[in-house]
């Protein structure tokens, strides 16, 4: 026998063994079923202003309306992160993800019949944003679950396919208002929330599923183990699916902690006294905001500047059609490279704030278009890194990291608002009001570098000792 391979029997005969993630098998259905639910909740958000506009301008005021409501959509989804932790280390993410989907069901249904400001704010706002930030935890703590080796992969697979919907969700809304009308769109927009309770069916437990391998030591050298490691069937929680390395002089093994304390039955909040923890959500928070937000307002900067509709809607397709082709090209080199998501994510903010920054200094055609493609690119390389940071910092903490950093996203949400807000009224200038979200990323950049720098030199500091 390969003394690789050799299996490690406890005194009393039994082989020992670890368990590892399916990173496949019933995981691809899990993955299929992330994409459905992000695709049937992206559809109000990114229509809102095509399947609302004219309903909210005959209430009075459009603008005041969209902000009223989308503000409160994703205020609450993100606090209700802290709720959704919670319910995760007291339950199964199946059992929660039911939950959001049956809010979110009745909000989509509750608009149908709605008639004013308020009735939108409570039933899209509230209840639907309740649903989603119940959903959203869930679904990525079964995908954080199922997945390891291939996290990286799965996730720009699912989002892709999701940026490629997203591309289509205005023609489909625009031929479904003007074939159904606005209460039918909104039916049929309905019908489609209700994917999300299969959707949320497929999402079994990770136990069932998970790989049995026997645990291997290297040049044949026996390996002391701890007494728990003697059991015959070794139980293995979602939260501590990864696999932790111990080595003892020439022999290395891979062996689930299972004698660690078990963190599934309350919510960690000492990860929010973490400045590691912190520094890591507000970072994330900061580049997601300032990424939706650009996205908003960059039409309106670009009519101020002059550009016309066509030009606009061109710009526009540029940018989605190059995220959608780093998108592909990140689930290709997935497949085959094996990288540190924070470092991308880093690398990936320092360029977005430079190139937004050579954004404002032209007004030509042709350079806005060329900054344009540029943003789209690197927008893939922001976006789909988001979860899989927080997976590869906190692995066997994933639901209460993810739950957590939506409660603090929340926070980043209402402090930028504030400050857009302010720059707003005060300034006047909505290039301005760009170059904060710009500022954002840049603080992001600063604040993780001197984190990782310190940390480097701390651990060089360890060795030397």
């Amino acid at each position: 026998m390969d003394p690789q391979n050799k299996k490690v029997s406890a005194p009393n005969g039994q082989i020992l063994y670890k368990l590892q993630a399916p990173d496949g098998g019933w995981g691809y259905m899990v993955a299929g079923s992330s994409t459905i639910i992000m695709m049937v909740s992206l559809i109000p958000i990114a229509g809102f202003g095509l399947i609302f506009g004219k309903f909210l301008r005959e209430l009075g005021d459009e603008a005041e309306g969209i902000t009223w409501i989308t503000g409160s959509y994703n205020t609450i989804n993100s606090f209700t992160g802290l709720l959704a932790g919670v319910l995760l280390n007291k339950y199964s993410y199946r059992k929660v993800g039911f939950l959001g989907s049956i809010l979110f069901i009745m909000g989509a249904v509750a608009v149908i019949f709605a008639k004013n400001l308020v009735q939108m704010v409570l039933f899209f706002g509230l209840l639907q944003g309740v649903g989603f930030g119940l959903l959203l935890p869930s679904m990525m703590s079964a995908f954080n679950a199922y997945f390891d080796k291939k996290m990286s992969l799965m996730m720009s697979a699912t989002q892709t396919i999701v940026v490629i919907f997203n591309i289509a969700i205005p023609h489909l809304l625009t031929w479904c208002m003007e074939t159904i009308g606005y209460r039918g769109t909104l039916i049929f927009i309905a019908a489609c929330c209700g994917l999300c309770i299969p959707a949320v069916a497929v999402l079994q437990p990770v136990e069932s599923h998970m790989k049995k391998l026997s645990i291997t030591t290297i040049n044949s050298v026996a390996i002391p183990v701890e007494e728990p490691l003697m059991e015959e069937h070794l139980k293995v929680t979602p939260h501590q699916k990864r696999s932790s390395v111990i080595s003892i002089r020439d022999c290395i093994t891979s062996v689930n902690i299972i004698n660690e304390k078990d963190d599934s039955s309350s919510l960690d909040f000492h990860l929010l006294k973490s400045p590691k923890y912190l520094n890591i959500t507000f970072g994330l928070g900061l580049a997601f905001i300032g990424d939706i937000n650009f996205i908003t307002i960059v039409p309106m900067i670009l009519t101020n500047q002059g550009f016309t509709s066509q030009d606009i809607a061109f710009m526009l397709a540029v940018l989605f059609g190059c995220d959608l082709f780093s998108r592909i090209l990140l689930t290709i080199v997935s497949y085959f490279i094996t990288f540190r998501s924070r470092l991308l994510f880093l690398v990936t903010a320092a360029l977005v704030a430079i190139t937004r920054i050579a954004f404002a200094l032209k007004n030509d055609y042709m350079w806005k278009l060329g900054v344009m493609g540029v943003l789209g690119f690197l927008r893939c390389f922001i976006m789909t890194p988001i979860p899989l940071v927080l997976a590869e910092e906190y692995p066997t903490k994933f639901s209460t990291a993810f739950s957590l950093s939506m409660v603090v996203g929340g926070f980043v949400i209402l402090i930028m608002s504030m400050l857009m807000d302010f720059v707003m009224k005060y300034t006047g200038s909505d290039l301005f009001l760009c170059q904060i979200l710009t500022l954002g990323y840049m603080l992001c950049v600063v604040c993780w570098t001197i984190e990782l720098t310190c940390c480097k030199k701390s651990k060089k500091n360890e060795r030397k000792k």
